[in-house]
């Protein structure tokens, strides 16, 4: 290992130090003695300077700000982190076992290598010819122009700098506390990269990481391949990504909502849930409809890489800038770490690497193929999706990412036509359903044996309603406090899971800032949460800050209201779980009002307040759970 040849064993120096210290402070106190128990003290500074760094690198606790240093609860969790990746056995797809690590790493290789082989049978042609020229001849002088020193040493400063390090070893935190003296040349080199001088493939070895998807994995199918690129890649990489992202909001539709800027997460949650409210509610009328929830099997993975870069073409993305994503996407090379050890390298010729900075932007634009067909199909009435509201546009589909929602209407023509559409994109993109986990729900006035017909057909599982979409909850019902329940149990599970005897005081107060209080954000953004489950959690935060453990009692030596102020008040700057809910929700509300034509705020005023202002909107019996809470904050805008 570079670090244990370089810098030794510094556990043991550290002991060897001490030792020195114990012999020098029982000799007499000479100048000469105290000189040297001076340098012997400055050493064991250094060495627990590098055994602190070392240790929170390797216990990947991202959320440490202050408070603790190398104290035994990184020790805990970096020998928790060791013993939960380790791979101690692995079954390949022919049923044989092995137990050998360099045998795991072949079976590894193998799989992965056969993954990301690309299936070049697939005609992209219906698919590309259909889709239109998106970016403006400004968007493609300002992709086109000249790459500047300036955009580089920007992609740096986004860098995180303790992410675990590429082949080269090295991560970025390396790169930016030596600026100063590698700076010029780090520059001087990615501008050669990205002006085609030089080949980019000498930097672009990855090692793909295994990181287990369940408890108990069994067969590499079971592991998910997180790509560790050098930070030199990475630099180019990102500097692309830069000027694509600010393009994709007028290229990319307005369906898709992951990793365009000025769009959430949240706007997809909120337009779904009035989606499957209004097939919840639907219990009359000849017209059904159905919901289809569809999981793509390894989506990144099976990208054809000919497909993506017709769609960029077609979308009007320079020559020249396209080629250039494309080098970076091809000249890849893999090797995956098997318990710390590289296995074989071997070459892709599919898939896009999950941990390249381009890689989400790039796997949006392939979406678009499939959102294109859909709008193509609604467009010649071959589907209809659904319209929840009289001035409401329908619906047919939402897409984050990979995670995409069908709406139709429920006829055997529609189904047989949205399989024709999903069967030309798999076969252009790559890219393949899996049926075991994709979902169709239904509205409530169905029979059951037009349902059955349908699922059939589908060969989907049929659900009542999704039980989540994109981590919540599709339906709620009068029983609010069990359906959030589950939020108070995470937390309590990250608590009860964190040994708080190995942290300080400082220590808890940053963790619960940084972790506990950030579990609740996501479903606060949009839903009023229950104020017993708000005050179960605050207890439970209480109990964790004064140090209690299970059922014993702890001095609470300020009272918790006064822990909600500021540092410069006094205070800890906790939040009030209660008062922070009400402002997320405002700011939805806010959303509404500052950007009246995104998809969200046109299907709300649609259904809810067509003629008015949101300010003046009312709540009728059959309004959503999600408007009502919206409207329960909407005063404070």
């Amino acid at each position: 290992m570079w670090s244990r040849k370089t810098f030794g064993n510094t556990a043991k120096e550290i002991r060897k130090c001490q030792q020195q210290m114990k012999e020098l402070m029982e000799l007499e106190p000479t100048l000469d003695v105290v000189e040297r128990m001076k340098a012997t003290d400055a050493r064991m500074e250094e060495l627990e300077r590098r055994e602190e760094v070392y240790w929170h690198q390797h216990s990947r606790q991202d959320w440490i700000a202050s408070g603790d240093k190398n104290t035994s609860f990184f020790h805990q969790k970096a020998k928790q982190r060791e013993q939960r990746n380790r791979v101690q056995c692995i079954k390949n797809e022919a049923g044989t076992i092995f137990e050998d690590e360099d045998e795991i790493a072949d079976c590894f290789a193998d799989y992965f290598d056969n993954l990301f082989r690309s299936n070049l049978g697939g005609e992209t042609d219906p698919v590309v010819n259909l889709v239109e020229n998106m970016v403006s001849d400004d968007m493609a002088a300002m992709l086109a122009a000249p790459f500047r020193r300036d955009e580089v040493l920007f992609a740096l400063s986004q860098m995180h700098p303790n992410k675990a390090p590429g082949p080269d070893g090295m991560n970025a935190l390396f790169y930016q506390s030596f600026w100063n003296i590698i700076g010029e040349d780090v520059i001087d080199k990615v501008l050669l990269f990205l002006n085609n001088i030089d080949d980019i493939g000498a930097v672009n070895h990855t090692h793909l990481v295994l990181i287990p998807k369940k408890q108990h994995c069994e067969s590499p199918v079971d592991f998910r391949p997180i790509s560790l690129c050098n930070v030199l890649y990475k630099l180019v990489s990102k500097v692309l990504a830069n000027r694509m992202k600010n393009v994709l909001p007028d290229v990319i539709h307005e369906s898709q909502s992951s990793f365009v800027p000025g769009r959430l997460i949240t706007d997809n949650v909120l337009v779904a849930y009035e989606c499957f409210h209004f097939l919840r509610k639907k219990k009359t009328g000849k017209k059904g409809f159905l919901g289809l929830k569809l999981d793509m099997s390894k989506a990144y993975d099976r990208v054809e890489w000919r497909f993506l870069e017709k769609m960029m073409l077609k979308l009007g993305f320079p020559r020249g800038y396209v080629q250039l994503v494309m080098k970076c996407v091809s000249s890849a090379t893999f090797s995956v770490l098997v318990n710390g050890q590289p296995s074989r390298r071997f070459t892709p010729s599919r898939g896009l690497r999950q941990g390249d900075p381009l890689s989400p932007f790039l796997f949006v634009l392939c979406a678009e193929g499939l959102s294109t067909l859909l709008r193509d199909a609604k467009k010649k009435k071959l589907i209809h999706g659904v319209k929840i509201g009289r001035r409401v546009s329908p619906i047919s589909h939402l897409f984050f990412a990979d995670d995409s929602l069908l709406f139709i209407r429920a006829t055997e023509e529609e189904v047989d036509n949205v399989l024709d559409v999903l069967s030309i994109y798999e076969a252009a993109s790559g890219q393949k359903l899996n049926m075991e986990k994709s979902e169709m729900s239904y509205s409530r006035n169905l029979e059951l044996e037009k349902i059955n017909t349908l699922q059939m057909k589908l060969a989907f599982k049929a659900v009542e309603g999704h039980d989540k979409y994109l981590g919540l909850p599709t339906y709620i019902g009068s029983s609010k406090k069990r359906v959030f329940q589950a939020i108070q149990d995470r937390v309590w599970k990250k608590l009860k899971g964190w040994k708080g005897k190995y942290l300080s005081q400082a220590g808890r107060e940053v963790l619960l800032k940084a972790v506990a209080q950030a579990i609740p954000t996501y479903a606060m953004q949009c839903f009023r949460i229950p104020k017993s489950i708000l005050d179960g959690i605050e207890k439970m935060c209480r109990s964790f800050f004064w140090g209690q453990q299970n059922n014993e009692k702890k001095m609470a030596w300020v009272a918790w209201e006064k822990m909600f102020l500021p540092k410069k008040e006094g205070g800890l700057g906790i939040r009030n779980f209660e008062v922070f809910n009400r402002a997320l929700l405002a700011k939805q509300a806010w959303r509404l009002l500052s950007m009246p034509e995104s998809l969200m705020a046109r299907v709300l005023k649609g259904k809810y307040f067509p003629s008015r202002n949101l300010l003046d909107a009312t709540i009728n019996s059959s309004a959503s759970f999600t408007w009502r809470s919206i409207c329960s904050a909407k005063t404070f805008c």
